[in-house]
């Protein structure tokens, strides 16, 4: 209720100025177009962050019915849900080795997607973006897993601008930005959704990088009977 509240008047903003902008450009000075543009972008920005705390608070939800599904089952689905922007950026998604995985599959298919809009969105400018996603069992232990469990690890590495590794904390945080928006474009949210599902799995994730090669995610997921 609350986000229908928020986006109608949004909605009616949005429309309204797209109509002055394509039927009354003649009309307007210069000066007028630039702030009605500007006004149309900070409408488009509302409507991203009401979308994704949507998605935020979606993942509190009660139903965490697990499910036993391929990981690259999933990431096909989802290369075909974003073929148009993998081939605008010429990026290719690389599956080194896959596992089955027992999982929510609707906040999953949410958290490889945001992994992957978050690598192709944090490219270096000359570059074609390359991730590479892999699967396996995770032999050792790291602080917070489980002793009487065995778990998967999951990985997603990229070539892209990467990270000062003293942020890695920071990044899961709701509204945590290492850019400013005018650099590049969000809400802060993708990352702390992410963080929010694997929580939900009763997993861990680390974040490894340097700044100008590319940053690496690793997933563990607990294996369950």
């Amino acid at each position: 209720m609350s986000s229908h509240d928020l986006q109608e008047p949004l909605r009616k903003i949005q429309t309204f100025s797209d109509l002055i902008i394509k039927g009354e450009a003649a009309n307007l000075s210069s000066k007028g177009l630039n702030y009605f543009e500007r006004m149309r972008k900070s409408a488009e920005r509302m409507q991203n962050l009401i979308d994704d705390l949507l998605a935020y608070s979606r993942t509190s939800s009660p139903d965490k019915t697990l499910e036993c599904i391929s990981l690259e089952q999933l990431m096909q689905e989802i290369k075909e849900e974003i073929a148009e922007e993998l081939l605008q950026q010429d990026a290719r998604v690389e599956i080194l080795h896959s596992e089955n995985l027992s999982i929510i599959n609707y906040q999953f298919r949410q958290l490889l997607y945001n992994l992957i809009s978050n690598s192709l969105k944090f490219k270096k400018a000359d570059t074609p973006p390359v991730i590479t996603i892999s699967a396996s069992l995770f032999n050792g232990r790291i602080a917070g897993m489980n002793p009487e469990l065995r778990y998967q690890a999951l990985s997603f590495e990229d070539n892209g601008i990467g990270f000062d590794q003293k942020h890695a904390g920071k990044i899961f945080e709701v509204f945590q930005r290492l850019h400013t928006k005018d650099t590049y474009e969000g809400t802060g949210i993708g990352l702390s959704i992410v963080k929010k599902i694997v929580d939900n799995h009763e997993g861990l994730i680390t974040a490894e990088s340097t700044p100008g090669l590319g940053a690496k995610f690793t997933i563990y997921l607990p294996v369950r009977p």
